[in-house]
């Protein structure tokens, strides 16, 4: 086989399977780190800034540019008298999973042991299998592609 052939093989290979490695990976990952959340104490924060889960990027940005907190979502609580903000919605989203408006309370989980730490979504959720069936599939692909070449 020539030098050009294996590289491309390697390509047609390597490429997937690493994708696939990486999904599932971040998938375990995220979803340890979702369902430790989940344990961790539940309060009352206050949207600060609103989400809009719009059917499109535009009307998205639209309302996110006019939600009064320089178009990020946002959310504050208190514990033993301090006040904390954060934006993290949780580990292995990549947004709110519904809208929000501003003034609106929510339900938050905040890590006892460091309670600047405060995550909306916790628990095993849909981005975690999503992921991890990508994950799979890339892998299975990688594999039939490797067995093709035999």
């Amino acid at each position: 086989m020539n030098t050009k052939l294996k590289f491309i093989k390697l390509l047609l290979i390597g490429l997937p399977l690493v994708a696939g490695l990486f999904l599932v990976g971040s998938s375990l990952w995220n979803g340890f780190n979702s369902a430790k959340a989940s344990s961790w104490h539940s309060i009352q924060a206050k949207v600060q800034g609103a989400y809009d889960k719009g059917v499109s990027v535009v009307s998205v940005t639209r309302h996110l540019s006019n939600s009064g907190s320089g178009g990020r979502f946002s959310y504050s609580y208190e514990i033993a008298g301090r006040e904390y903000t954060s934006s993290f919605v949780g580990f292995g989203f990549s947004g709110p999973t519904r809208s929000y408006r501003v003034g609106e309370y929510i339900e938050i989980y905040v890590n006892p042991r460091n309670h600047a730490q405060a995550s909306l979504e916790a628990g095993i959720r849909r981005p975690h299998l999503t992921s991890m069936v990508f994950g799979c599939l890339f892998i299975f692909v990688a594999f039939r592609i490797n067995k093709a070449f035999q």
